[in-house]
């Protein structure tokens, strides 16, 4: 069964405003796609992704799909919550106000720092691209579609022992609160 986690609209809202509020108006793209790194690479580091998204192979590189939706408008019941603080124009996202962090943990807000470090003064599109060579992206995309992007991916693309093992993903105990899907009695996770 396939690694799921429960998504988490207030700890999006809160990452997209701290990257916000860190490099100011960025466009749409650019700010998916550091989600998407941040939730990555929380995930390698602790096995859970910060917003709980499920990751999804689109022609435009990896995407966090509800996170995408709920900028685009498309999460039923979201709109109060997420035009609240940011706005939408031209593609550009803009911080109205911030909801401040108190959903973000310490370890969330190291993982968006990195994140921002690494990423924040690049283009869009070049960040875009440079999504595409992930491996978990190039192992799960297929032409045309949207693809899910199963968190054994990513553990396994992340050369990180310490994560993915005998043929299989870990998950430490502190990140099994996050999970959708109940692990049940005998499992080794």
């Amino acid at each position: 069964m396939p690694l799921e986690y429960q998504f988490n609209l207030n700890k999006t809202i809160q990452a997209a405003a701290f990257i916000l509020e860190r490099l100011g108006d960025v466009d749409k793209i650019k700010l998916i796609k550091l989600i998407y790194l941040a939730d990555r690479e929380h995930f390698i580091r602790t096995g859970a992704p910060i917003t709980g998204d499920r990751q999804v192979a689109m022609p435009w590189g990896p995407v966090p799909s509800r996170t995408l939706d709920a900028i685009n408008g498309q999460v039923s019941g979201a709109d109060d919550s997420v035009f609240r603080f940011l706005s939408v124009k031209n593609n550009t996202i803009h911080l109205r106000k911030s909801p401040g962090h108190t959903a973000l943990s310490a370890q969330e807000i190291e993982s968006l720092n990195k994140v921002i470090r690494a990423h924040g003064r690049k283009a869009a599109w070049p960040l875009a691209n440079e999504t595409h060579r992930l491996p978990e992206y190039v192992a799960c995309y297929v032409e045309g579609t949207s693809t899910t992007i199963p968190y054994e991916s990513i553990a396994r693309a992340s050369g990180d022992n310490r994560r993915f093992r005998h043929g299989r993903v870990v998950i430490p105990c502190e990140a099994l609160a996050t999970l959708k899907q109940d692990i049940g009695d005998g499992s080794d996770l």
